[in-house]
């Protein structure tokens, strides 16, 4: 192959070519060029950033790369007009191909990512959605597109027991919700109420009635409780949802847990409550 220094130095005459004149090295001020069939395709300057087919991608002076745009603002940007998707792919000995698409999309461009709004994780070889981030928010899992199946909260924290008589001193208390499932416990002692039906109150968040209404929705059990050692609570709010109550005892065909008889000073009780939450 012959080499030339002979061209013009500019995109389609390159100042250094082999047979071909229109594809060769431009050497600019402080920059170096490469040129393809006439056109510019790759330019690295004196700072070190290269730009890739007139900014298709480009490297900037501090490392930053763009895909898709001339401007990139993290290490790793990429830009599409309407459509944005990343494809990682790999294959076993077997050469069977496995990609997992990450995408963003405004319109059904791609036949893996048809879905507007949302995160998909595809698996190609399975030919399977295995996990998407839905439009208005939450997770669902393994193709599953129902909004009321995915999962949109989880957390942890501590609340504040209180009793609808007299006080109480809280040893302990925390909480669990998922979804709208919510898993509460607490020690609580050293009750000074005297009379009336024993409800809890300051659950941390309040009980949906309309799927909870007369049910069992928790235990207690401890020392200083009566007779019984142990006792269940209901929630009971004649379908609606008006308070953060769990109600001990029953109704008419169950005992009332008294303040002053099975729940005394001396009681000490641990509770575990698990119930729907109404948000």
């Amino acid at each position: 192959m012959t080499i030339k220094i002979n061209g013009a130095n500019q995109s389609t005459t390159p100042g250094i070519t082999s047979g071909d004149t229109d594809t060769g090295f431009v050497f600019g001020s402080d920059n170096v060029k490469l040129s393809i069939g006439g056109t510019q395709k790759i330019e690295v300057d004196s700072s070190g950033q290269v730009i890739v087919d007139t900014d298709r991608v480009k490297i900037d002076a501090s490392g930053k790369v763009g895909i898709g745009t001339s401007s990139p603002s993290h290490q790793l940007h990429i830009k599409d007009a309407t459509d944005g998707f990343l494809r990682i792919e790999g294959h076993n000995n077997a050469s069977v191909y496995k990609s997992l698409y990450l995408g963003i999309s405004n319109a059904a461009t791609q036949a893996d990512m048809q879905y507007p709004g949302i995160f998909r994780f595809y698996d190609s070889e399975a030919g399977a959605e295995r996990l998407r981030v839905q439009e208005n928010g939450g997770i669902s899992f393994n193709g599953d597109t129902a909004a009321a199946n995915a999962l949109d909260d989880y957390e942890e924290g501590s609340w504040t027991p209180t009793v609808n008589s007299g006080t109480c001193t809280v040893q302990s208390a925390a909480y669990t919700k998922i979804g709208r499932y919510v898993h509460a416990h607490c020690r609580i002692h050293s009750f000074s109420g005297t009379s009336g039906g024993f409800h809890l109150t300051g659950l941390p968040y309040a009980i949906d009635n309309n799927v909870c209404n007369d049910q069992n929705v928790g235990t207690a059990w401890g020392i200083g409780v009566g007779s019984t050692g142990e006792f269940h609570f209901w929630s009971q709010t004649s379908g609606l949802v008006t308070s953060t109550h769990a109600y001990a005892g029953g109704s008419s065909n169950y005992t009332v847990i008294n303040f002053g008889t099975t729940i005394t000073g001396s009681s000490n009780l641990l509770i575990a409550l698990h119930y729907i939450s109404s948000t």
